[in-house]
């Protein structure tokens, strides 16, 4: 992420922790609990009046969440899934009860009905637009099939001190744009953030390193630029090539961009792991109970099918923490 992102991040996240703290305060003093049966209903109301309710629906597993002013004018209406991600269409009104716009998080767009709120929705496009079209350019149109656009996690820049998620309104025309795209291996494995990258407002990339520009990999001449990997068929190449799952020890799968941190535009490499745990090992530290698991970890090429190697690699928890996969030597 470039200076400009990675400052506005900063100061984002402090800005926005500060509200949550200050949030959290205001809505703890006024909590309430529903049950009903197919359902379980939470409504929070702060000092100022503002409720917030979630409903989950106990046999789909799914939350329905509003927001109401203190006017009891509902100001936001979405859902999220069992692992509290944003699905469907969220839609946000303003103090008169008018929808302002709609983000639809299953087909990855969205809609404005306040259009003088968003003098540069145009530009946003055009700039969508521009940066699909350099995705295809680099990877080809059967590999853009498994890119998912994540708005959520896209922003767009006017200076240092200016950053907004990419559907908020501005009345200043931005002129630097950060782009987040998932990747869908296959009907029921999407993974977010794979692909990351910044480009002006003439289409240009900015920055060459590894923190504004990941996801971009070179591909030999032979390889066709499309993911023809499953869940089910990295596990089949995981066993063919020595993983054994127990009953007690099931294999897991996920999608990796290895980075080779250096400064040229491809600068890594997809893989996909398939991971079986090997051993558990317990400690205390301050007090505190530490883990690590140590796994085995098949890897093959996405773009392939083809296996790589196997690694020897674990994780550490201690408290809320997790270190993620690192070698384990």
């Amino acid at each position: 992420m470039s200076a400009i992102f990675g400052y506005a991040a900063i100061m984002h996240l402090i800005t926005t922790t500060i509200l949550l703290f200050i949030a959290e305060i205001a809505f703890t003093q006024n909590r309430r609990y529903f049950e009903t049966d197919s359902s379980r209903i939470e409504i929070q109301t702060s000092y100022l009046g503002t409720q917030t309710i979630k409903e989950l629906i106990k046999r789909k597993n799914k939350i329905n969440y509003t927001v109401k002013d203190d006017k009891g004018t509902i100001e936001i209406v979405g859902k999220y899934d069992s692992l509290e991600n944003k699905t469907g269409v969220w839609k946000y009104y303003n103090g008169k009860g008018q929808l302002i716009r709609s983000e639809d998080f299953d087909n990855r767009l969205w809609s404005v009905y306040k259009f003088r709120l968003y003098p540069h929705k145009n530009l946003l496009n055009e700039m969508k637009a521009k940066a699909d079209a350099l995705l295809i350019a680099i990877y080809g149109k059967e590999f853009f099939k498994n890119l998912k656009w994540n708005f959520e996690n896209s922003f767009y820049s006017i200076d240092e001190d200016n950053t907004e998620r990419w559907t908020e309104p501005t009345n200043k025309r931005p002129g630097l744009f950060l782009f987040r795209y998932d990747i869908q291996l296959d009907s029921t494995h999407l993974y977010r953030k794979m692909i990351e990258f910044e480009i002006d407002a003439k289409g240009r990339f900015k920055g060459n390193d590894t923190e504004a520009i990941f996801g971009f990999q070179k591909l030999s001449k032979d390889t066709k630029a499309a993911f023809r990997l499953t869940d089910s068929k990295a596990i089949e190449i995981a066993k063919a090539n020595g993983l054994v799952e127990t009953d007690s020890s099931r294999a897991r799968t996920f999608l990796k961009w290895e980075g080779n941190y250096t400064n040229n535009f491809f600068n890594g490499s997809f893989k996909y792991y398939v991971t079986i745990k090997r051993e558990i090992l317990k400690s205390n530290l301050n007090g505190s109970s530490v883990v690590s698991i140590k796994y085995d970890v098949y890897i093959i090429d996405p773009w392939t099918s083809e296996f790589v190697e196997m690694k020897k690699m674990k994780s550490v928890n201690y408290r809320d923490s997790s270190s993620g996969l690192f070698p384990d030597k």
